[in-house]
C-alpha cells in the first residue's frame, strides 16, 4: 500500500519536489490496571508523600521553601538553597532513598553519588536524561508494570476479581 502511494506521488509531483520526514511518538506504557488484571501485578505508584514529609520538616526547621518536589520517578529541589543553608544534600539523598525502599513498584533508586557508578539501565536512562547541573537529590525506577502516577484508579476501570 505505502509502495502504491509513492508511486502516485512521483508520478504527480516529480521526485524532485518529494521531502520524506519520519516521525516517531514515544508511545505510552499499557494501563497498570489492566495488567494487574491479568497478571495480579501492576499498579500506580507515587512518593509524593516521601517529598511532601521533608520539605515540611525542613521547611518549619528552616523557615524556607527548598521546593522539594517528586515527580516522574525525580525528586528535585533547590540544591543551592539547600547548601546555604547548610544541609548535606548527600544525607538528604540518602534519607529519601531509606524512605522509599521497599515501596510497592519501586525496582530501584539512585542518589547524586550512586549514579554515576551503576550499570543498571535505569540508571542509563537517567544518566541522559538529568542535565549535569540539574538539582536533584533521588532517581527511582519503576518494576515492571507499574507507572509512576497518583495511586488511583482511573473511573470506569473494573476492580480485579479472583
Amino acid at each position: 500500500m505505502a509502495r502504491t502511494f509513492f508511486d502516485a506521488l512521483q508520478r504527480e509531483v516529480g521526485t524532485d519536489r518529494i521531502a520524506m520526514v519520519l516521525t516517531a511518538d514515544h508511545g505510552i506504557a499499557p494501563l497498570p490496571e489492566l495488567a494487574a488484571m491479568k497478571t495480579g501485578r501492576g499498579g500506580r505508584i507515587s512518593l509524593v508523600d516521601i517529598a511532601t514529609s521533608m520539605q515540611r520538616k525542613l521547611e518549619a526547621r528552616y523557615h524556607t521553601d527548598f521546593g522539594i518536589e517528586f515527580d516522574t520517578g525525580l525528586f528535585y529541589a533547590d540544591v543551592l538553597s539547600l547548601k546555604a543553608h547548610g544541609i548535606s544534600v548527600d544525607s538528604l539523598s540518602n534519607a529519601i532513598m531509606a524512605a522509599a525502599k521497599g515501596r510497592r513498584g519501586v525496582r530501584i533508586g539512585f542518589t547524586p553519588k550512586t549514579l554515576g557508578a551503576s550499570s543498571d539501565s535505569g540508571a542509563v536512562r537517567w544518566r541522559r536524561t538529568l542535565a549535569p547541573a540539574q538539582g536533584w537529590l533521588a532517581a527511582f525506577v519503576a518494576e515492571q508494570d507499574y507507572v509512576w502516577s497518583r495511586a488511583r484508579r482511573p473511573r470506569n476501570m473494573p476492580r480485579r476479581t479472583r
